[in-house]
């Protein structure tokens, strides 16, 4: 469905509908629940920055994550597909090109949304936590490449430039 709205946003601003295409900034964060910041309610967690950029962009009242697993979750918000139609169903604990296990390319053959955005003249880049295989060379064109070498964590806290 993602990329659904994205062919329709690019369309828009194809057609002339919109000035110029806007600004876009994708923010996942791990672990985190929904319910853990104040624009979706909570008076206990304060998360100004996340709360600004609710209020000013575009907040997903009504959006959901299809497995609790990072690599898979990241597949899917990247394909827009289910885990069950990309591939990756857990966590990816090797090929991630460091260490002893060659690297993997899990999604190669996947289009993302960050492809299409390429496609369209935006400039990608991505900062964190990858953790999709080969995190050596950037991969879906991200040009900008600022990743954890080995998923992230406190055991591999590392960044990695490409």
């Amino acid at each position: 469905m993602a990329l659904v709205e994205l062919f329709l946003l690019i369309s828009a601003v194809n057609a002339g509908l919109t000035a110029q295409p806007p600004n876009i900034l994708f923010v996942l964060a791990d672990d985190m629940g929904q319910w853990a910041a104040g624009t979706y309610g909570n008076s206990e967690i304060k998360t100004p920055n996340i709360d600004k950029l609710a209020k000013e962009g575009v907040k997903f009242d009504n959006a959901f994550c299809n497995t609790p697993v990072c690599s898979a979750s990241r597949t899917s918000y990247l394909t827009g597909r289910l885990p069950s139609q990309h591939g990756v169903h857990d966590w990816i604990a090797g090929g991630n090109g460091c260490g002893q296990n060659p690297p993997i390319f899990y999604s190669r053959e996947e289009t993302t949304y960050t492809d299409v955005l390429a496609e369209h003249g935006y400039v990608c880049g991505i900062s964190g936590k990858y953790h999709l295989g080969d995190q050596q060379q950037p991969q879906h064109s991200f040009s900008h490449w600022f990743v954890h070498q080995s998923g992230g964590g406190l055991d591999h806290p590392a960044l990695l430039f490409c």
